[in-house]
């Protein structure tokens, strides 16, 4: 049995599309004919809960025309989003990408458009009480194409792309660490695009794409 759930996006249309065997139906998330909605470049935009929560479904996605970020929340498996969210209704934003922990947790970055530079943000939004945290700044400087991961001990990982287009990674165990700059993309174009998924034994599997002489490089 093969169940699927994927999003797909028309401009000023968001679709999240249920594969069941060979049955296929789709439950609009937003349909907006004057405005852009879109799912940005690279991370997650879907979760679904577990335990309890398994019929939880939540989805991230860009409000272009109103620069904000909807968080969209299904309780009965997608078959209806009957609740939406701001992520964070004080600044323009943008670049999201999600995970969600074993607690039924959904952790968010994202960009947010600051009067004077792009900060990474984070913030949490916990199905049990259907609330946000109040936010983290991960990066102060021109951060972008965010994406992040949790490994099964529930530590965090985040990769993004800096103000001179390298990839920085930082980590939460008991609290945020260091940027740790894993690709140094100076000889190059610049770097974007990171990603971040884990192995069997917790080991983190990074991939971004450089731009060089000849085009683009995927590392």
């Amino acid at each position: 049995m093969i169940r699927k759930k994927c999003l797909i996006i028309i401009t000023g249309l968001v679709i999240l599309l249920n594969i069941f065997a060979n049955v296929k139906a789709y439950t609009f998330l937003e349909s907006e004919p004057n405005e852009n909605l879109w799912l940005g470049y690279n991370g997650r935009h879907i979760v679904r809960g577990s335990g309890s929560y398994s019929n939880n479904i939540v989805a991230v996605y860009e409000n272009e025309e109103e620069n904000k970020i909807r968080l969209k929340l299904s309780t009965n498996g997608g078959s209806s989003f009957s609740y939406t969210y701001d992520v964070d209704s004080s600044v323009y934003s943008n670049d999201v990408a999600i995970a969600i922990d074993s607690s039924n947790v959904v952790h968010i970055v994202y960009k947010a458009q600051t009067a004077s530079f792009n900060q990474l943000r984070y913030k949490t939004f916990t199905l049990s009480t259907r609330t946000f945290s109040s936010y983290t700044t991960l990066w102060d400087y021109f951060a972008t194409d965010p994406a992040i991961s949790i490994n099964s001990n529930g530590h965090l990982y985040v990769v993004f792309s800096d103000n001179v287009d390298d990839i920085e990674l930082k980590k939460y165990t008991t609290s945020w660490s260091s940027a740790t700059k894993i690709a140094d993309c100076s000889t190059t174009y610049g770097c974007d695009l990171p990603d971040i998924d884990f192995d069997y034994d917790n080991t983190a599997h990074i991939v971004w794409r450089q731009e060089t002489d000849n085009g683009y490089d995927l590392l």
